[in-house]
């Protein structure tokens, strides 16, 4: 597809077929994932079967509306029905459940109504929601979570391989004398091979130093490093901010502290109230000047990655003389911290948010850890909450880093660091 498909009848770019193979795969993961959590909760187990039975049988528990029936290509019927549950609280809920035709329960409510036809899929869609809701718990949601992501990882790597020995079937040379246009073997690329995970040297110059870019290959994705010049100085990151200011000209009164990470303190921005200043501290970093070049790298690269993954990040100001000086200026987000509603949020929406985060961990966390440490020499950790234990860092996504903006209908996640 990627050496066909083209733009006004022109071939695409090397650097656009990379785009769209990329797009397709975090796609078919994205798909993938969703396959593995149906494939979970619909299993056609006995214990499933069971607990429906169970749900018709509950004392007070009554059927609501028709019985829906589905039929398979060879004919195999199917019965499913909503059933209104009371609770110890005196409340009631209603679960869509598989049911017997040999129940009671059942037979009186097709004599009352004859069953009402409906799609395998409709029927699948509504069985599945109900007992995500219903019979699972947390931790349930949980293991389902980790169980459909490492389908989808999987699958995306099986469809990756079965198409590269398909293509190498079709583009094989014919043993014809005279081959024809259509058999003719692919013309090799030019494409620079991606280079595994290797130490990267800083490189002097006049101005400072610069620190090469380049492509790695992080689990079924490339992560590319764009080249960075950065410009050592004996100047508090607070010092060199206010160079940079003198610099542009902008006066100001000063930077209120609004925030405290790792590795760095957060700013208000003094002239742009849309915007905010990280910048790294010498107290947190003791080989500032050879570390911070590294970081801002990693940091830019991460943010173009997650991007083409579908994930929303707050913006980064790419203006070099904030760069060379190891200052980020990003836009400030109007959301609120994941952590502090996550509680509130309807239960099929929490679980889908929290399946993006802990998907975009255990696809890339470790590949990404292990790239950044063999790049710099210094693995980088973290700790989720001030709680929790130190633990290695390829994706920094802890509690303060991922907010979610409740402004739109569906509401969205933010990542505003990494």
């Amino acid at each position: 597809m990627q050496l066909y498909l083209g733009k006004d009848g022109k071939p695409l770019s090397e650097a656009d077929q990379r785009k769209v193979s990329e797009q397709l795969t975090d796609a078919a993961f994205r798909r993938a994932v969703w396959t593995g959590a149906l494939t979970g909760l619909l299993m056609p187990s006995r214990p499933s079967r069971d607990m429906d039975a169970a749900v018709v049988n509950q004392k007070g528990s009554t059927i609501e509306g028709p019985i829906y029936k589905t039929k398979s290509a060879d004919q195999e019927s199917r019965l499913y029905a909503s059933v209104v549950v009371p609770e110890a609280n005196g409340k009631k809920h209603v679960e869509f459940v598989e049911v017997s035709p040999d129940n009671p329960r059942v037979k009186d409510a097709l004599k009352q109504q004859p069953a009402k036809l409906t799609s395998q899929v409709d029927a699948d869609t509504a069985l599945a929601i109900s007992r995500y809701q219903y019979r699972l718990n947390d931790a349930g949601r949980k293991e389902l979570a980790v169980k459909a992501n490492t389908f989808a990882a999987a699958k995306v790597r099986l469809d990756a391989e079965t198409a590269r020995l398909r293509n190498t079937e079709t583009t094989k040379p014919t043993t014809t004398t005279k081959p024809t246009t259509t058999t003719k073997p692919l013309e090799p690329t030019t494409t620079k091979p991606l280079e595994p995970s290797k130490k990267v040297a800083l490189r002097e110059t006049k101005e400072g130093v610069v620190l090469d870019g380049g492509k790695v290959p992080i689990a079924d994705r490339t992560l590319e490093y764009p080249e960075l010049r950065f410009t050592p100085s004996d100047l508090g990151p607070v010092g060199r901010f206010t160079e940079y200011l003198t610099e542009k000209g902008l006066k100001t009164n000063g930077s209120a502290q609004i925030a405290e990470g790792n590795s760095r303190i957060v700013l208000e921005h003094p002239a742009f109230p849309d915007k905010v200043i990280k910048i790294y501290s010498k107290n947190k970093i003791p080989d500032y000047n050879t570390q911070v070049p590294y970081l801002l790298q990693r940091e830019l690269a991460l943010e173009s990655f997650l991007k083409d993954s579908g994930v929303r990040v707050a913006k980064i100001d790419r203006d070099p003389a904030l760069l060379s000086r190891g200052i980020v200026v990003q836009e400030k987000v109007k959301a609120v911290p994941y952590a502090e509603v996550r509680d509130t949020l309807p239960p099929a929406v929490r679980e889908q948010l929290d399946a993006r985060i802990q998907g975009l961990k255990d696809r890339y966390n470790d590949a990404l850890f292990k790239d950044y440490a063999a790049r710099s020499g210094k693995p980088l950790t973290t700790r989720e909450a001030p709680n929790k234990p130190i633990t290695p860092a390829g994706f920094d996504l802890n509690i303060g880093n991922v907010l979610l903006d409740t402004s739109k209908p569906t509401p969205e996640l933010v990542i505003i660091d990494w």
